[in-house]
């Protein structure tokens, strides 16, 4: 089983993004679930996709703490990963064991009322992990911290491709642009089956975004570390 980790902005559309990578799923006769972590503000807050694939029925109903796979929507969000800082509820900063992203959800929420714990778990990239990142760096020039081993690290300028497709906005729309280039890095799902899902999420502008997830796809750079 996969887990993998969407990690957007309100607005940028990460849990849409989760959305149609699950009916992508479906399509190829796999088996998927995605569901939202949201912190206090919708509207450029950080929110968090927990996204599950495999081939046979998923059981679990629960988010997980290392992921397959970390998508990051925002050049902060990267940053964040790699360096110290935090959000809340949803945080990301660097722990004396490596780069960590830190959730809350609304359980984890009620047990901090009645039991007075901090409630925070971090969620990390698994050995021989993959980090697909907005950003305008190259993938050589990303740093993680030594205990961190990724298998793979790819980069695309996504919010570039946005204001070409979707014109110049506060919040890029990046989110059929990433599912598009995780197409390509992971190869865990289709194109054909990530712009099936698109089409059928927006049947009036099939055109725009299948040109956005195919540019994606074809933008991500990829530097191979064993």
């Amino acid at each position: 089983m996969r887990e993998i980790i969407l990690e957007g902005l309100g607005g940028q559309g990460p849990r849409i993004a989760g959305d149609c990578m699950v009916y992508a799923a479906f399509l190829e006769g796999k088996h998927a679930q995605a569901f939202p972590c949201y912190g206090p503000g919708r509207r450029s807050g950080v929110v968090t996709v927990f996204y599950r694939l495999d081939d046979k029925p998923i059981r679990r109903k629960c988010t997980f703490l290392e992921a397959d796979c970390f998508i990051l929507m925002h050049e902060y969000l990267l940053k964040a990963f790699t360096s110290k800082g935090s959000m809340l509820p949803v945080a990301a900063g660097l722990s004396p064991k490596g780069p960590y992203l830190v959730r809350a959800d609304d359980s984890v929420l009620r047990s901090i009322a009645s039991a007075g714990g901090t409630g925070l778990e971090a969620v990390k990239l698994k050995e021989g992990g993959v980090i697909i990142a907005n950003t305008t760096l190259k993938p050589e020039e990303i740093r993680v911290g030594r205990e961190v081993h990724p298998s793979k690290i790819a980069t695309l300028d996504a919010n570039v491709i946005s204001e070409k497709i979707y014109g110049r906005r506060p919040i890029p729309i990046v989110n059929t642009i990433m599912i598009g280039a995780f197409a390509r890095v992971t190869s865990w799902l289709k194109l054909d089956s990530v712009i099936a899902a698109i089409r059928r999420q927006w049947p009036s502008a099939t055109d725009l975004n299948s040109n956005a997830a195919k540019m994606g796809y074809e933008a991500a750079e990829v530097l191979e570390l064993g």
